[in-house]
């Protein structure tokens, strides 16, 4: 389709989608994934930090489990950053030495063959909470059950600050976060959690960090002023 007739608003906008990302460009197609990932991950950040703050249990568990959900779909990122000759020369750099601090290419590598990567052990505890909902009258819904039939079963109803009605199921927040964090009675839980949710955090801010400079990147390759992009300040490397 991108080849048929002439894009979408060409003549009306000082930059346009296919002048920074030519369809037929491996290297503009990796930026472009790198910031739709990156944008996925942003609305969860502000939010994520707030629950830690409040100490919203069942919101920080739900914007974990979106952040390690979609840090571990960005892998196919990396691969190809490590598989594809064109995207390599480009990217190889941003991935190991991003602004946030974390080696991203060392956190998507596992160390062996049966050894988990970090993303990969973060990913691990969520995938059944995050990715499907258990089957009805499956072994795994059952064994759940079982497994956490000690706990309380309570209901809360709050009422929120535009006065409508916010329902808490709290057995699920207690299963959600035994089965991500461990178990909520041991003196280290809540280390675990601050542990994890800022190993996520560091490698989100290394992607947000890789994902600005890419764009920049990519623009000063293809000939773009990088004025066109809006503002930039703050995030522009020295010129090359």
């Amino acid at each position: 389709m991108a080849s048929q007739g002439a894009p979408l608003g060409q003549s009306r906008f000082r930059l346009t989608i296919g002048e920074l990302f030519p369809d037929g460009d491996l290297v503009a197609q990796w930026v472009f994934s790198v910031t739709a990932l990156v944008e996925d991950i942003q609305v969860g950040t502000h939010p994520s930090k707030e629950a830690q703050v409040a100490g919203d249990l069942r919101a920080m568990l739900f914007w974990h489990r979106h952040m390690v959900t979609r840090l571990y779909e960005a892998r196919r990122l990396v691969t190809t950053a490590r598989t594809v000759a064109e995207v390599r020369g480009f990217a190889e750099t941003l991935l190991q030495n991003p602004p946030g601090g974390v080696d991203l290419s060392d956190a998507y590598k596992r160390p062996s063959k049966d050894v988990p990567s970090t993303i990969e052990r973060l990913y691990e505890e969520l995938r059944h909470l995050t990715v499907h909902y258990a089957k009805v009258g499956g072994d795994e819904l059952r064994d759940t059950l079982r497994q956490y039939a000690g706990l309380p079963a309570e209901i809360t109803i709050e009422t929120r600050t535009d006065g409508s009605p916010d329902l808490q199921f709290r057995w699920v927040q207690a299963v959600r976060g035994m089965e991500v964090f461990g178990d909520v009675h041991q003196p280290d839980f809540l280390k675990q959690m601050r542990d994890r949710s800022e190993l996520t955090g560091r490698i989100v801010a290394s992607w947000t960090m890789a994902a600005g400079l890419a764009v920049i990147l990519n623009a000063r390759r293809l000939g773009i002023d990088t004025n066109k992009l809006g503002d930039i300040s703050g995030w522009a490397p020295p010129s090359a």
